[in-house]
């Protein structure tokens, strides 16, 4: 591996994503340093460096920044519906937080790896979904990860501090306790109601934890410059997944409700990752059947 012996620091290290990077880091042979806003709730690894702070610290930004190799900035607010309530809190937690952090690196560049979302493409399918002119953000949050992509952008040209955006599609995964996957099966779990806070004809693209780990790793050793998107390439129904999962827990019968607060616009969003395939090798390994099972617990493989 290419990044084994690497001092790493990430951002976000115990959120959904970056703790499960920050693992696998681990395991790679790699030095790990993270940042997270909580405190741990679980007991981590002795040789995992975390320390408990927010991106507004620079005197302990600046000191990571000077030992580590290389930077996963997984930090920020990832709730789309706090966004609209809270815009000015979203643009602090995804935009300026990445804006503290590259004007520190202004004079000592490292790498960074910079997660964005499906969000910033309105609904739509995009073959091409990398092309600037195809962006529509019609979110708070979509618009703060957009804003961060142009700063991503703009260091780049002006201070050479070098990136790759990685545009992921809907991650799923053990340990992610929110998303249409995780209501759709804690419903189950409840009973035979399944309560939706999206349309049930949306059509998304689902790619699994393990499979994002990947190319978060990949991005590291090989990508520079680039946006590229992280997905299935494939889409499912609302509807059927809720149908799938129904079948795999021997559920006959059960009824769909729609939340009163659920986005009741119909939407398309499936990535085309074939630019991510090209420049780093990366194809998602688990399909979405298997990736639900390890949901579901083992009974169900």
């Amino acid at each position: 591996m290419v990044l084994k012996n690497k001092k790493i620091l990430v951002t976000g290290a115990l959120g959904f994503i970056g703790y499960k990077l920050c693992i696998r880091l681990l395991k790679e042979g790699c030095v790990v340093y993270g940042l997270g806003r909580n405190s741990p709730d679980k007991e981590l690894p002795s040789n995992f460096y975390f320390v408990k702070s927010d991106m507004s610290d620079k005197e302990l930004l600046r000191k990571y920044i000077s030992e580590v190799d290389l930077i996963f900035h997984l930090a920020g607010q990832t709730s789309k519906f706090r966004s609209e309530k809270e815009p000015l809190n979203d643009f602090e937690q995804n935009s300026l937080n990445t804006i503290r952090l590259l004007d520190l690196l202004k004079d000592n560049p490292k790498k960074i790896i910079y997660p964005s979302t499906i969000a910033l493409f309105d609904g739509i399918y995009y073959p091409n979904s990398y092309i600037e002119e195809e962006i529509k953000p019609t979110t708070f949050y979509a618009l703060s990860k957009y804003v961060s992509e142009l700063y991503l952008k703009m260091f780049f040209q002006k201070y050479k501090i070098p990136f790759t955006i990685l545009r992921f599609s809907y991650v799923y995964g053990s340990d992610n306790f929110r998303g249409v996957l995780y209501d759709i099966i804690k419903s189950f779990r409840e009973g035979t109601e399944i309560k939706l806070f999206m349309n049930s004809k949306n059509i998304l693209d689902f790619i699994y934890i393990d499979d994002v780990v990947d190319a978060l790793i990949l991005a590291a050793e090989r990508g520079s410059g680039e946006i590229l998107n992280i997905g299935s390439g494939k889409g499912v129904m609302v509807s059927e997944l809720v149908n799938k999962i129904a079948s795999m827990l021997g559920v006959a019968e059960y009824k769909i409700n729609l939340s009163e607060d659920a986005n009741k616009e119909p939407i398309k969003l499936v990535f085309n990752s074939d630019k991510a395939k090209k420049v780093l090798g990366w194809y998602p390994k688990v399909n979405l059947g298997k990736g639900i099972k390890h949901l579901l617990g083992e009974n169900h493989d």
